[in-house]
């Protein structure tokens, strides 16, 4: 009579911590799961994650928050690139162009999307430009340096160059790296 009794008694416990080891097990892949999305990524709405693919989108729109913080900083420069097109016409030689941030992202001017296009053998990234312009109206073409890349041009830039860019817009960068070399075809830049 004893055993008969206890049976409903022993279900009823194994069902309840059969429950809370479910709960826990549900609680703890949601911890991990917020972890690994929120904190590991640091990302900002809409800025992809890195490493960048073909496809990914870089926008940089009117007023930025991101950009003016990151401007604030005197020790922010924009980023020499090598001008691959321009305006849809093949750039000749090593043409070199200046993205300027601060002056893209200006509340003033349109913005504009970098498109990620391809990844080159030599780590460079291969980037579309469309907005407007890169760089203000009073700096000009000085030999191979155009300044302005344009509103619709191909570029280079080097994969310190391009992840800077994206911690910029993502609000998780102070300053863009020191100019040293810009992207050039065959330089192997990290």
């Amino acid at each position: 009579m004893l055993d008969g009794s206890m049976a409903p008694w022993r279900a009823r416990l194994r069902l309840k911590f059969g429950i809370l080891v479910c709960g826990l097990v549900v609680a703890a892949a949601g911890v991990w799961w917020l972890r690994l999305d929120l904190g590991g990524s640091r990302r900002a709405a809409g800025v992809p994650r890195w490493p960048l693919h073909a496809g990914d989108v870089l926008t940089l729109a009117p007023g930025d928050a991101n950009i003016a913080k990151w401007a604030q900083n005197p020790l922010s420069s924009g980023f020499v690139v090598r001008q691959l097109r321009s305006d849809g016409h093949p750039v000749a030689g090593d043409g070199m162009c200046a993205f300027e941030p601060d002056y893209m992202a200006d509340a003033e001017q349109p913005g504009g999307r970098l498109t990620v296009i391809s990844r080159e053998a030599n780590g460079d990234w291969r980037v579309r430009w469309s907005g407007g312009d890169t760089v203000p109206p009073f700096l000009k073409r000085s030999g191979e340096f155009a300044a302005n890349c344009g509103r619709d041009a191909v570029v280079l830039m080097s994969s310190r160059q391009l992840h800077s860019l994206r911690d910029i817009l993502a609000g998780v960068a102070d300053s863009a790296p020191p100019a040293g070399s810009p992207a050039r075809s065959g330089s192997a830049v990290p």
